[in-house]
Parts: C-alpha cells; structure tokens; sequence
C-alpha cells in the first residue's frame, strides 16, 4: 500500500502491525520496530504529497484527420 502512494490506507495497517506485534512479541522485538519505522515513513510521506491545483481552462486542438461524413444512398432529389 505504502509503495502504491495508498498512504491512508497503509499507515492504519502499520498501526494495527505495530499494536499486534508490541502485545505478542514486546516493544524491543525487530518486528514491532520495522512496523514502528515503516508507520513513521507513511507519515512523513502523508505531509510530502504535492498540491493539485484545479485547472484554470482547458484547450482542446482540432483533430487533423476528420472522419468523412457517410455517404447518402438513393436518388438525389432535383
């Protein structure tokens, strides 16, 4: 999730990593540790997001292959 910029979402599952591993295995254990260091990245990544600005306008450019119109079957009318 971290790695996919899906930051919301990983930091509640590094917070619930770091509370099953700090109740299981204790607070000095290398696992509680690497959730604690990894929920610290999300969170620092949370902050170094850049702001997306609406756009002002929109130019579009004119196609320069147009398609030809279909061509009427029948008689033409005099």
């Amino acid at each position: 999730m971290f790695m996919l910029e899906r930051n919301h979402e990983a930091l509640a599952y590094f917070k619930l990593a770091e509370a099953v591993f700090e109740a299981e295995l204790g607070p000095f254990h290398n696992r509680t540790a690497t959730a604690a260091r990894n929920m610290k990245k999300c969170e620092k990544a949370h902050f170094m997001n850049e702001m997306q600005y609406r756009t002002l306008w929109e130019t579009y450019e004119n196609d320069p292959f147009p398609k030809k119109g279909k061509k009427k079957k029948g008689k033409k009318k005099k």
